[in-house]
C-alpha cells in the first residue's frame, strides 16, 4: 500500500483515468492521508478499503512506528467518508486471534476460509 500512495500522491492524489477501482487491504497507511490520495478523475472510480480493528499488527506494532497516526487498516476511512470510498469493516468476517487459529488476522485477507477475498472479487466484479 505504501508504493500505492506514493505512486497516488506523485500524481497529486488523480486516480489515473484508466483505473476503474482500487483496493487497500489491510493498509498500513495514515488513514488520514486517504482523502487527498484518492480522487476520481472521472465518474464510477471506486475505493475499497477492507480494515479490521482486531488488527493487531497495523494498531500495536505499526502504531509503535507511526505514533499518534491511525492505521487505515486497523481503523477504516476517516469520517465523513467521500462518495467514492466504500469501507468494509471485516473486523467480524476476521475474527480475533484464539481459539483453533493462531494466524494473525493481518495474514487472513486473503486466505479462503475467510470471506474477505470474495468480498474483493465482488467490488471488482461490480460496474458503476
Amino acid at each position: 500500500c505504501y508504493v500505492l500512495q506514493k505512486a497516488l500522491e506523485r500524481l497529486g492524489g488523480a486516480i489515473p483515468r484508466n483505473i476503474d477501482a482500487l483496493v487497500f487491504l489491510a493498509a498500513d497507511i495514515d488513514r488520514d492521508t486517504l482523502p487527498g490520495i484518492v480522487r476520481p478523475t472521472r465518474p464510477g472510480q471506486r475505493v475499497a478499503v477492507h480494515f479490521s480493528r482486531e488488527d493487531s499488527v497495523l494498531s500495536v506494532l505499526s502504531g509503535m512506528m507511526n505514533v499518534g497516526k491511525a492505521r487505515l487498516g486497523a481503523a477504516g476511512p476517516p469520517s465523513p467518508v467521500p462518495a467514492h470510498v466504500f469501507a468494509f469493516d471485516q473486523t467480524a468476517a476476521l475474527g480475533t486471534v484464539g481459539g483453533d487459529d493462531k494466524t494473525p488476522v493481518h495474514s487472513r485477507y486473503l486466505d479462503s476460509r475467510y470471506p474477505v477475498v470474495g468480498n474483493v472479487v465482488d467490488f471488482l466484479a461490480e460496474r458503476r
